[in-house]
């Protein structure tokens, strides 16, 4: 195959025949280059937690809090929503392989945490109307707020997902 040239908009890879050539988009983050594909597919994971941490969020609202108090319901909110991600992150190693695995990890963790706070204080500011105090508060570890962990896991939890199943073998994951 010849070789292609990457750069921040495409990636273009000829065949060995020269027939086919083939376009994939390329995005480069934090200096880390990651196929086109791959971004798709954490895009789709992401969106897959975004949609569990809304429909946690209503659950919690709407059961826990009227029954365990705020606090609890944030708690609970938080723990679940880590234990889910860690999770999709295991299916997804599963679904998109090991190859490259640290250097994806990390991109991943970064587009994570852009899509996360991007969506926290973009979303919930300008669509819902969410003053930024109440935005910036859920961000106050040191008065009992969790929310940071969430930030804390999105670039983490990839590379250390990947770091477990690169060690129990792709076939062994879940």
């Amino acid at each position: 195959m010849v070789a292609g040239y990457c750069n921040i908009l495409s990636l273009i890879q000829l065949s060995a025949a020269g027939i086919q050539e083939e376009l994939e988009i390329c995005s480069i983050i934090g200096g880390l280059i990651i196929s086109g594909s791959f971004l798709l597919r954490a895009l789709l994971a992401w969106l897959a937690l975004a949609v569990f941490a809304v429909i946690n969020g209503t659950v919690g609202l709407l059961l826990i809090q009227s029954w365990a108090g705020e606090y609890a319901d944030h708690v609970y909110k938080t723990v679940l929503l880590l234990v889910f991600m860690y999770f999709v992150l295991l299916g997804f190693w599963k679904w998109t392989g090991l190859e490259n695995w640290k250097s994806r990890a990390v991109g991943m963790g970064i587009f994570w945490l852009a899509l996360t706070l991007c969506f926290e204080l973009g979303f919930f500011h300008y669509a819902m109307g969410v003053p930024w105090e109440r935005l910036v508060a859920d961000y106050r570890f040191w008065e009992g707020r969790l929310w940071v962990a969430v930030l804390l896991a999105a670039p983490v939890f990839p590379y250390l997902s990947a770091k477990h199943c690169a060690k129990r073998g792709k076939s062994d994951i879940i």
